[in-house]
């Protein structure tokens, strides 16, 4: 059974792709970029991930599908994962779902494994953040030198809006999704 090693996830979210989207972050990222708005997710084990399985998360996404149009992949870095993820992306893609993947590595560095799971996408948002490069998240770019992948024509660029999100779990902790202002 495959698994994923989470660091967190949304039901429905506006704020990472198109549409409502089920949206999942990876815990576990090599490429550390300076800035990283996610550099929670780094390690590879944390106190507050958890490792999930494929078959767990998909029952999660079929009780969700009236309500969403996709899933969005985020870190941590999802292709690091490639494995688990793979098979999640399978059933994803079979259902008609649209699939969204925010990577660090270009698509130069892609595997042969990473590539096959980049293909069951409809965009990847591609490249090392560069702090020096932040942008405001217009088209799903955090920095101006990562580069939006349509790999399907089920979207265009017009398609592609930016907002952040604001979640208060029952303990009270905020997660701030989306592409947040400076001041935030």
């Amino acid at each position: 059974m495959s698994t994923i090693n989470l660091s967190s996830y949304v039901v429905s979210s506006r704020a990472n792709g198109p549409g409502d989207r089920f949206v999942l972050w990876t815990q576990g990222c090599s490429l550390r970029c300076k800035g990283c708005w996610n550099g929670h997710t780094w390690p590879q084990e944390s106190p507050k991930a958890q490792s999930m399985s494929v078959d767990t998360l998909w029952d999660m996404i079929q009780s969700q599908s009236d309500n969403i149009e996709g899933v969005t992949f985020s870190g941590g870095e999802p292709l690091e994962q490639v494995r688990g993820l793979m098979d999640f992306a399978l059933r994803i893609h079979d259902s008609g779902l649209s699939l969204v993947i925010f990577t660090g590595y270009y698509p130069v560095e892609w595997t042969v494994e990473q590539r096959q799971l980049v293909e069951l996408a409809d965009i990847v948002v591609a490249g090392r953040y560069i702090e020096a490069l932040r942008t405001d998240g217009n088209d799903m770019k955090a920095s101006s030198n990562q580069e939006v992948v349509f790999v399907s024509s089920r979207y265009r660029q017009e398609d592609i809006e930016t907002t952040v999100e604001f979640w208060i779990d029952e303990a009270g902790n905020v997660k701030v999704t989306g592409f947040p202002v400076d001041f935030l």
